[in-house]
């Protein structure tokens, strides 16, 4: 960029530099997010104005929009952090938003050793099934060594090489990032379907001749890579991913290579002849602010009220988000009758029965007529399976039956019916691994209750998130369910909001409409309406209370989905309703 060769040029005159970390010392009056202190890192790729505008993280302090500020757990230290965002978004984009990688899709990252190339083999290990193939080219022993090192099959750079590593097999997919060089030999070694991610070609270097009829023959997707195009949304997912990445066994921080202020002349003769082909390629070049007291910067340093917590992603939950990233259909509204929940709210059931061969469901003295659940879908794992494969859905979200919210009976034993529930659908989902996930039963009457079976269910049980009704004798608004709130967005859940026909275990409804169904037609759209408005509006009013909770602001969203976070999002973006329960 600086010598003018770069895609898309700043205008001149510019401060270099697209990334960075550090702490927040100011923000302006309508951030909410952060707060002064906080540790963040950024890249300024999507900034308004776009790429021309781009640069200025070469200086002691920077100025950015506060949506590209992203807070960093605890565990991070600030120069390893530096080196994360556009590198990892960059491998992260290639890999899952470009070529949309599945976890057993062979890998070939061709300039592996250099800071992408390190991001995309450590990614692609790390959301790889087990036994998935990950090769990175590099042209030393010690780039390889460090390909080696993030758990790559490391070769040179010779199509010949890259062959002998897999027996003469081919790859799904390759992240290419010196296109001028290899693009002829990637359609040499992509397999038929595959997708090739160009990421680099070095201006005004020689090419090499490409056979077009094999894109045409193997019916392979070449595919450009720009940060520029991201939308913030899939830069929040990445971000995520990205974090999820440096958890438990592949904690080891970004390969980085430091140098002062002092040192900027020489650290960016490295950057130009690397931009050229000379020199090592081995990690990434940061420049570290030599005026700040760097002791301050620690990994371990968590001073801000606000800043993230780091904590352990439930292997079933992780599982769930990485077969959402590739799924065709997702049904996010699946409602569950479990076998174990049978009696375990007492005198309130639920109970499964038969009358002159016709089925019911009892909850209290309310019953569900002519449903039958024993042996269908609702109850039955394989005859749900099976349903699930007829209409091509590759992933369903599990939730409580809403006939047994039980929001208004007592809340000890309301708690330990969604205690025994939960346990059965994480058992449920544990039995079917890769088509199941679920949603926490909760006792919303008493907020306290609520949020620790949340906390459990998500912690310990592997649950995406709370389901909920929309009357529980308490307004969404109230403050008591602050901490509730709250704690959906610390753990970083979504909270699904679906109404139940009135009158089950609480007051009675409309009788009108109980005719025709209309309590599912015409009720269930009334309640939802009528509950979040109720929710909304007192935001929307400018309310005291309401100014003060950002994180309120987080955690509701359209009815009738609540908290839409990290995970949803993955779920929701492809979710196709279905006709299966």
């Amino acid at each position: 960029m600086c010598q003018g060769k770069y895609t898309l040029q700043p205008e001149v005159p510019f401060t270099p530099g697209l990334e960075g970390s550090g702490r927040v010392v100011a923000v302006g009056s309508g951030v909410t997010h952060l707060v002064v202190g906080d540790r963040v890192i950024y890249s300024v790729t999507a900034a308004d104005g776009g790429p021309k505008t781009c640069s200025g993280t070469w200086a002691h302090h920077c100025a950015i929009q506060a949506n590209l500020a992203i807070r960093i757990p605890s565990g991070f230290d600030l120069v390893s952090a530096a080196a994360i965002p556009i590198a990892y978004l960059t491998a992260h984009r290639a890999l899952f938003q470009v070529t949309r990688a599945k976890p057993t899709d062979s890998v070939l990252v061709r300039g592996a050793s250099g800071a992408v190339g390190l991001a995309a083999v450590h990614l692609a290990r790390h959301f790889g099934a087990a036994g998935r193939v990950v090769v990175g080219t590099a042209g030393s022993e010690e780039g390889r060594q460090v390909v080696r090192s993030r758990g790559g099959i490391a070769t040179n750079h010779s199509e010949e090489q890259i062959r002998e590593a897999v027996d003469g097999d081919t790859f799904k997919v390759i992240v290419e990032l010196m296109a001028n060089e290899n693009l002829g030999s990637d359609l040499q070694l992509v397999a038929p379907g595959g997708r090739i991610a160009v990421i680099g070609s070095r201006p005004g270097a020689s090419s090499v001749a490409v056979d077009s009829r094999l894109v045409l023959v193997k019916e392979a997707t070449v595919q450009g890579v720009f940060l520029w195009n991201q939308t913030e949304q899939e830069r929040s997912s990445a971000y995520k991913d990205i974090f999820d990445a440096f958890s438990g066994k592949d904690s080891a921080a970004p390969a980085v290579r430091r140098f002062s202020f002092a040192e900027a002349t020489q650290a960016h003769d490295i950057v130009s002849a690397q931009a050229e082909g000379r020199g090592k390629t081995e990690g990434k070049v940061v420049l570290v602010n030599d005026s700040v007291d760097m002791s301050k910067w620690s990994s371990s340093d968590d001073a801000s009220p606000c800043a993230a917590k780091a904590s352990a992603v439930h292997p079933a939950r992780a599982a769930a988000v990485e077969v959402a990233r590739t799924a065709r259909i997702i049904d996010v509204h699946a409602h569950a009758v479990l076998e174990e929940t049978l009696g375990a709210a007492g005198p309130y059931g639920p109970e499964v029965g038969e009358t002159d061969g016709k089925p019911w469901y009892r909850i209290g003295e309310y019953y569900l007529r002519n449903v039958t659940y024993r042996g269908s879908p609702f109850m039955d794992a394989d005859a749900r399976i099976e349903r699930m494969d007829r209409y091509g859905i590759d992933l369903q979200v599990l939730s409580p039956n809403p006939l047994t919210y039980f929001h208004h009976i007592a809340p000890e034993q309301a708690a330990a019916f969604c205690r025994k529930h939960n346990d059965g659908l994480a058992k449920l989902v544990a039995s079917r691994p890769g088509r199941f996930v679920g949603m926490a039963a909760l006792p919303m009457q008493c907020p306290k209750l609520a949020a620790q079976e949340l906390k459990r269910s998500v912690q310990e049980l592997g649950l995406l998130g709370g389901y909920i009704g929309t009357d529980f004798g308490i307004p969404l608004d109230h403050e008591s369910l602050d901490p509730f709130y709250v704690l959906c967005v610390d753990l970083d859940v979504p909270l699904f909001l679906h109404p139940a026909p009135r009158g089950i275990d609480g007051p009675a409804g409309d009788e009108r409409l109980r005719r025709f169904e209309l309590d599912v037609v015409i009720g269930f759209n009334l309640e939802t309406t009528a509950s979040e408005v109720g929710h909304l509006l007192p935001q929307w009013r400018g309310s005291a209370r309401f100014a003060d909770r950002p994180h309120d602001r987080r955690c509701r969203g359209p009815a009738p989905l609540g908290a839409c976070r990290a995970a949803w999002e993955e779920c929701s973006a492809r979710a196709v309703p279905t006709p299966l329960v």
